[in-house]
């Protein structure tokens, strides 16, 4: 697959826009380093006439009885279900991920989410409560809708969300870098802000959003930690390890970058760790037995490999497999941004590799000699977005698990987050939740009301 799309403008009022500005910036295909489409960048006036397409828009759409948006956004799931791989190779092409991922878990996880937040809508899922007070005082609540603004594939779900009858306006796109999402934080017009990506720049979002008190949701960086007990399945606490590690080339939020190996089982699990690592396939993106993919810019590959470079001059780790370089690709992938999958071991806590979040595939083994320790040493980060553990006992699994600080958790697997799972980091990891009734309670506002029908208020101010 490959060939150039054409410009990508702007989406907004049901359609796409020309940007007034003359800024773009070029999509390219991680996989061969070469143009895939022109992104077109908006102005400040583009964001403003979405912000107003969006404003005219909630108007109605906020007030649309919720079984009626539930039907819509159904139809939009049947869509995206119908057109799967259609959007998964644009995915592709537009990341970098292999199309057996995008196909199986990509399209299909965001139509789940989309199916899940439908149904709980439209069968009252975001009803108020009501409280009798005394005989004849009522509390009630009510829960409204918060307004939302939302290159390459953004325009496709865009356009499915309008097909099924999603009215103009409430599903935008505007395109740009910092600028673009600074001005889009600062508006007046924005209620709240979304934001996932590193600590630093979630910081920004944050303080931005904040001079107007707007609501925020963060989803930000992790150095998760995951510890393999000794009593734990050896072949199962590897395969987690490679998931937590190596799914999407590492460019996970939630990587388990740090894994804690019991010293008494540091030899075998190494062992079956590098001759598993022999089913890492990297390679032509369309075949459906590559599971490994190119990072998602050149300018990342180089951080990544800068990480790897550290972790074998500086932090002298021991590399046990993988390194600096490119894996073996076909011929045509030579100039896309391929690293190695790397595996670190007799790594300290006080190295860098061990320290800072790499977001690649980049995987760091340290070993414990007790519970206590190992919960303490996982613990020492400012970061808290996951955590996991793998063990047999599972009386000691939810023992180890109530002590860490993370607030994405697993047992004996890693990675899977259904959208019926609240997930949310804690300390500078995030701030709110996504997914689950949780987090869609944070795209609406509540309003609480008290009603008196005895005929007399009450008052302090009554004749002596």
């Amino acid at each position: 697959m490959g060939g150039q799309y054409a410009p990508r403008q702007l989406y907004y009022n049901g359609s796409v826009q020309k940007a007034t500005s003359s800024k773009t910036f070029q999509s390219i295909d991680p996989s061969t380093g070469t143009p895939l489409a022109e992104i077109h960048v908006a102005s400040n006036r583009d964001v403003d006439a979405a912000i107003s397409s969006a404003t005219e828009a909630f108007k109605t759409w906020s007030t649309t009885p919720a079984i009626a948006r539930a039907r819509i956004l159904l139809k939009a799931v049947q869509i995206l279900r119908d057109r799967n791989d259609e959007i998964a190779k644009v995915e592709t092409q537009d990341t970098g991920k292999p199309f057996s991922e995008t196909s199986t878990v990509d399209v299909v996880t965001g139509a789940d989410v989309a199916e899940y937040f439908a149904n709980l809508v439209g069968g009252g899922g975001l009803n108020g409560e009501t409280a009798q007070l005394r005989e004849d005082a009522w509390v009630y609540s009510k829960k409204e809708p918060l307004g939302r603004i939302h290159p390459l594939l953004g325009q496709v779900p865009a356009e499915i969300y309008t097909e099924a009858g999603v009215p103009a306006g409430v599903f935008n796109i505007v395109n740009g870098a910092g600028d673009v999402g600074g001005y889009l934080t600062s508006h007046p017009g924005i209620a709240k802000v979304s934001f996932t990506g590193q600590v630093s720049t979630g910081k920004k979002v944050a303080g931005a959003a904040a001079g107007n008190m707007k609501y925020v949701t963060m989803e930000l960086g992790g150095k998760s930690p995951l510890i393999v007990l000794p009593d734990s399945d050896l072949e199962n606490a590897v395969d987690g390890a490679m998931m937590a590690n190596f799914f999407s080339t590492g460019q996970v939020c939630t990587n388990g970058t740090r894994v804690f190996v019991h010293e008494s089982m540091k030899s075998a699990f190494e062992k079956r760790l590098v001759e598993k690592m022999q089913y890492i396939r990297a390679g032509d993106l369309w075949d459906m037995n590559t599971n490994f993919g190119p990072l998602v810019s050149g300018v990342h590959r180089e951080k990544v490999l800068g990480y790897i470079k550290h972790g074998i001059e500086v932090d002298r780790a021991t590399l046990l497999y993988g390194g600096l370089g490119q894996p073996s690709v076909p011929r045509g992938l030579e100039k896309g941004f391929w690293v190695k999958p790397t595996v670190f071991t007799d790594c300290t806590d006080s190295m860098k590799i061990i320290k800072e979040e790499i977001f690649g595939p980049v995987l760091c083994i340290l070993t414990f000699s007790a519970v206590d320790e190992v919960i303490q040493r996982a613990n020492d980060t400012p970061l808290g977005l996951a955590a996991g553990v793998f063990t047999k006992d599972l009386n000691l699994a939810h023992k180890v698990i109530g002590k860490l600080e993370a607030g994405i958790t697993w047992v004996n697997t890693w990675g899977e987050s259904p959208a019926e799972m609240s997930v949310g980091g804690w300390k500078q990891s995030g701030m709110g939740v996504e997914n689950g009734r949780r987090g869609i309670e944070a795209w609406v506002r509540n309003k609480s009301t008290l009603v008196d029908m005895s005929g007399a208020s009450v008052t302090v101010y009554s004749k002596l």
